[in-house]
């Protein structure tokens, strides 16, 4: 027996000239919350009815956010406070939504495409996303609303920093504490974001005259094991630069772990800043100087977005951008003035 296509919400809404954003509240059965007229909805429904779309578990589901999130080498951005961030938001507002988590492999966010539908959940929060994930991603038709975490997105709602302003900014720092020579750490396999950190870094130094010698832009895993093999490429040099940038926390720890290993001193021999936010940059020795990625407001504003798109009906690429806060500890202190 030939198999039967699966309709998806698009499909209807492309055959009566619809939103896409009409079809999923009706669908939802949201219909008469919003509004829609009792015309709009009895068509809608027999629409659906007629080209065999699974109405009776569509409307019997529960409203629930996806929170998907990468692990990129058994290694996955916190989770906590992304969760205290959405959650924040439902109590705050008094949203009558559930959270569930769902980890994907960095690269292979299109194993878990089946869980990107409206048979499982309402709409989607998307964080820690592969270039290869990102253009993937935006060749689907999905019918469900989703927000990407740390990315600029034509096609899908966002919230995200200036990456490229942060590597600047980094470089900034240094310059202002009067450095003449910085290195590098970033990922091996960085996403846009990444590199765009890296990018403004080295852009930084050129522009405040701080020399990068080539031996000192090192890739690494992003992992703390990574960071410790970065460490090492370091020290096999004639001489260590005055200062460091990582792109990730987890690379400062391993860096750092290795430099205290072999009795070099931070901040008095390298000063060393981090981009990222993680919960133990203060309790590590010596603590972590860091551009904090605000993580929970972020992950507050991405539900926001995405219960907007779900009452408004209306799935466009809104976004809202945030500013990184740098936070002086021991690893790199602030230059008096």
């Amino acid at each position: 027996m030939k198999e039967r296509k699966k309709v998806s919400m698009k499909q209807i809404a492309e055959q009566l000239s619809v939103s896409l954003g009409t079809v999923s509240l009706v669908l939802n059965g949201r219909g008469d919350e919003m509004r829609i007229s009792a015309e709009t909805q009895k068509l809608i429904l027999d629409t659906a009815k007629k080209l065999g779309y699974p109405l009776r578990k569509q409307m019997a589901g529960k409203k629930i956010i996806a929170i998907f999130l990468s692990v990129y080498e058994k290694v996955m951005i916190p989770a906590n406070p992304i969760m205290i961030g959405a959650e924040k938001e439902i109590q705050d507002e008094g949203l009558a939504y559930d959270l569930v988590l769902c980890p994907f492999t960095y690269d292979r966010l299109s194993e878990k495409y089946a869980y990107l539908s409206s048979e499982f959940c309402s709409g989607a929060v998307i964080f820690a996303l592969s270039d290869k994930d990102m253009e993937d991603l935006e060749k689907q038709e999905l019918d469900i609303p989703v927000v990407v975490y740390n990315w600029a997105s034509d096609k899908f709602a966002s919230v995200y920093v200036d990456n490229y302003g942060a590597g600047m900014q980094a470089a900034r720092v240094f310059s202002e504490k009067g450095i003449t020579s910085a290195g590098v750490v970033s990922s091996l396999n960085p996403n846009k974001s990444s590199a765009m950190r890296k990018l403004g870094y080295l852009d930084g130094c050129r522009k405040f005259g701080i020399k990068v010698a080539e031996e000192q832009k090192i890739d690494c895993f992003m992992s703390v094991g990574g960071g410790s093999e970065a460490a090492e490429q370091l020290l096999a040099q004639p001489e260590l630069p005055e200062a460091l940038f990582t792109t990730n926390d987890a690379i400062a720890l391993g860096i750092m772990r290795k430099l205290q290993e072999k009795k070099v001193a931070v901040p008095e021999q390298i000063s060393i800043l981090s981009y990222g936010g993680n919960e133990w940059n203060e309790w590590v020795t010596p603590s972590l100087t860091t551009l904090r990625l605000p993580i929970e407001e972020m992950s507050s504003a991405c539900v926001q977005l995405l219960n907007t798109m779900l009452t408004t009906g209306e799935w466009i690429p809104i976004s809202r951008i945030f500013q990184l806060e740098l936070e002086y500890r021991e690893s790199c202190t602030k230059t008096e003035k």
